[in-house]
């Protein structure tokens, strides 16, 4: 900034003194008014780079945050929490569905022989003539299909959010699930999943766990890395719900990106997760039948679903939305696969007395 000052203060002598010498030749009113231009226009650039040299050091302040600045992940805000961490939530939140539900259910008749959790979300109806595949639960370990226990052990994870996250998280709890069956020939129960996904989402913290006592099927999180160290570089940006059934017990985990693990009854995920966990908690009760929760789903889906889409007022955009969108329910039990372990049942928002 000194050196551009000097060089203009340099311009500014030499072109004085040339129109000053000119000017004393030829004392004429024209040249006059060219002096007293150049000096204002000289002036001009003077103020002007000054200026522009102290926003542009103003802006290359590196606590002043711009939209292109990477905030490190150990940054935390004025109120002590990670921004990385509130980043990722709010992508979760943004990039994935409208909602996802999960409850406990009993049977029906009222008996309790085996485990049910009901799961329902909204999503956008296939094109026509294409079979909708169950593809947004996914089993993480389960027992062997042909065996001869009528109760079985199933573990699945449902995630909304980035879906390539979501898909590299599930990846990773497999393969822990398939190394767990090998050395040990059990089923990755819900507790041991939500504990191995919980260290899968804390992996952008980079802790040393090479001193902590391991269950011998390996780290959780494999790397090539001569040291074993494997680090990314933000948190995953998805809401996970770990879903566990196995004789007459149920396990619902609901995860967000930090990692902390939430065992409930009943959970929700998504864009409208925060409503729909409130009303869960003032409508769902213990001892609910299944079709009970299927209706429960209904009701608070389409409120929050009309309410998502700015529709909470009209009530003629019921056979709109149906045209567009639906209700999937599936029942997941504990009972054989040979039995119909698991039922995959479709509806519409208008239908809820149809759910058979």
């Amino acid at each position: 900034e000194q050196m551009m000052r000097f060089v203009i203060l340099i311009l500014f002598v030499s072109a004085t003194r040339a129109v000053e010498a000119s000017a004393s030749t030829n004392d004429s009113p024209p040249i006059r008014s060219s002096v007293k231009a150049i000096q204002f226009g000289i002036a001009h650039a003077a103020e002007s780079s000054k200026s522009s040299t102290s926003t542009s050091t103003s802006t290359s302040e590196p606590n002043t945050p711009t939209p292109y600045t990477y905030i490190p992940v150990s940054a935390l805000n004025k109120y002590g929490a990670s921004t990385q961490l509130q980043h990722a939530l709010l992508s979760s939140t943004k990039q994935g569905s409208v909602l996802t539900l999960a409850a406990t259910a009993e049977e029906d008749d009222g008996s309790t022989s085996s485990a049910r959790i009901v799961v329902g979300t909204i999503r956008p109806k296939p094109p026509p003539g294409v079979i909708s595949s169950r593809n947004w639960i996914h089993a993480i370990s389960r027992d062997d299909a042909d065996s001869t226990n009528e109760q079985q052990q199933w573990t699945g994870l449902l995630y909304t959010g980035i879906q390539s996250d979501g898909m590299l998280v599930t990846s990773m709890l497999r393969d822990y699930g398939r190394r767990v069956w090998e050395r040990y020939n059990a089923v990755l129960g819900c507790e041991g999943a939500a504990e191995a996904l919980s260290r899968i989402l804390t992996c952008f913290m980079n802790y040393d766990r090479t001193e902590e006592l391991v269950d011998g099927c390996g780290p959780v999180v494999p790397s090539s890395d001569d040291d074993g160290g494997f680090q990314t570089g933000r948190p995953f940006g998805i809401q996970c719900l770990l879903l566990g059934v196995g004789g007459e017990t149920t396990a619902i985990v609901s995860m967000d990106p930090s990692g902390v693990a939430v065992r409930c009854y009943a959970a929700a995920i998504g864009r409208c997760s925060s409503d729909a966990k409130r009303l869960l908690e003032q409508r769902w009760r213990s001892g609910m039948s299944v079709a009970d929760v299927r209706d429960l789903f209904v009701e608070i889906g389409t409120e929050l679903f009309r309410e998502d889409q700015g529709q909470e007022d009209n009530e003629d955009c019921t056979e709109f939305l149906n045209e567009r969108f639906e209700i999937v329910c599936d029942v997941i039990s504990s009972t054989s696969s040979t039995k119909n372990a698991l039922k995959r049942i479709p509806f519409l928002a208008t239908q809820k007395n149809n759910l058979s």
